[in-house]
């Protein structure tokens, strides 16, 4: 055989992994260049913000065409100038990017706040870009109605009798119908929770999926951990204090999941931390290969701020985005979205105890109890991954 000959399989395979390497890098210089635009609107730098388009460009909602880059900015400060009295800043409440055929669609919600950190708007526009000349640019926006209607069949699952009072007093901190709203979790969807811990997230998805859509992944009941034998232990026991936890299926974190192709969106909620190193590549990657294609990877998880060492990483239990978002990709996941669902900025992550000093767990117990009852729970990033 001639030494430099290639199987098809393996050409196949390397023209899938660029095309993915494509696609993870998109998200990113998108989200950028959005990111840019934001700050160029929010400083009135009017030639900024039209260096951000590639004529002609179609504002939909104001049924204007700006054919050139001269009339993008008389749109844009037209705009400035009928914007909401007072207008100061504007921050980015969540995006989602996607393809469809031959540009990337940005799915942004917005608000806007005056200087005295007032909510004046909030707002959902789609923004369409193209790639010219090695560059991303914008050439459509269009408005996008934000539903007013919340799902009534989410709402009756935050409010079920199953939920504890001591679980749904976390509500205001964790903001579970947001989250499950921006993961695009339905009731007729299979859906793996990882790690479920005491069942915070499992009491709301047990009235909320139709019967048998849940798989929870816990720890190993033979793990050499003995905390790890408890916490699965006790929820066990939970599952078995009411029948509406009877059609969970219950297998270990460690095993295969599911079978492959088989469930339509994995979870998981502030357990990264746990997972760093060999665990969360191969949690990861189990979980991709459990999920269809064009299934989606929900993630929630205390946020380090960039350059934060791995060693302080273990140690405090907040994690940055770039290793989560790498660990994902590293699995197969490609970038989709990003929320501030969970954000929390009164949280400087520096804390004597990690996060666990911060409530609920309240590590410190009385010492400077009110400084971090103040604060709240962690800084989480809202990250939303998809298989291709």
């Amino acid at each position: 055989m001639n030494k430099y000959y290639i199987s098809l399989p393996l050409i196949l395979m390397l023209i899938h992994l660029n095309v993915l390497a494509e696609q993870k890098d998109v998200f990113s210089e998108v989200e950028e260049v959005y990111r840019e635009y934001v700050q160029d609107f929010i400083e009135n730098d009017f030639d900024g913000i039209a260096s951000h388009f590639s004529v002609p460009v179609k504002f939909n909602s104001l049924s204007k065409n700006a054919k050139t880059i001269e009339d993008v900015k008389a749109v844009y400060r037209d705009m400035k100038n009928n914007i909401q009295e007072g207008y100061s800043y504007s921050t980015i409440d969540s995006i989602k990017i996607y393809p469809s055929n031959d540009l990337y669609i940005a799915d942004v919600i917005y608000s806007r706040f005056n200087d005295k950190n007032e909510l004046l708007f909030t707002g959902n526009t789609l923004y369409e870009f193209i790639n010219v000349d090695e560059n991303w640019k914008m050439i459509s926006l269009s408005n996008k109605d934000i539903p007013q209607q919340k799902s009534s069949g989410l709402v009756s699952a935050l409010e079920h009798t199953v939920r504890s009072e001591k679980n749904m007093a976390r509500d205001e901190f964790r903001h579970p119908y947001e989250t499950l709203t921006f993961f695009g979790i339905s009731p007729a969807m299979k859906v793996i929770e990882l790690s479920p811990g005491g069942g915070w997230y499992t009491e709301i998805f047990a009235s909320y999926l139709e019967q048998g859509n849940l798989i929870a992944a816990h720890h190993d009941p033979n793990s050499k951990s003995n905390y790890r034998k408890r916490s699965r232990a006790r929820f066990e026991e939970k599952l078995s204090s009411n029948p509406i936890y009877d059609s969970i299926k219950l297998v270990n974190l460690n095993g295969s999941l599911a079978e492959p192709s088989s469930v339509d969106a994995v979870v998981t909620f502030r357990n990264l931390h746990n997972w760093i190193g060999s665990s969360v590549d191969s949690i990861f990657k189990n979980s991709f290969t459990a999920l269809k294609s064009g299934g989606i990877l929900g993630v929630v998880e205390h946020r380090a701020p960039s350059g934060t060492s791995v060693d302080s990483m273990k140690k405090s239990g907040y994690v940055t985005e770039n290793y989560a978002i790498e660990a994902a990709q590293n699995a197969g996941f490609v970038m989709l979205g990003k929320s501030e669902i969970n954000s929390n900025p009164k949280d400087t992550a520096d804390h004597p105890k990690g996060v666990w000093t911060l409530p609920p767990n309240l590590r410190l117990k009385d010492q400077d109890r009110e400084k971090y009852l103040a604060i709240g729970e962690s800084d989480r990033m809202t990250l939303l991954f998809v298989k291709p």
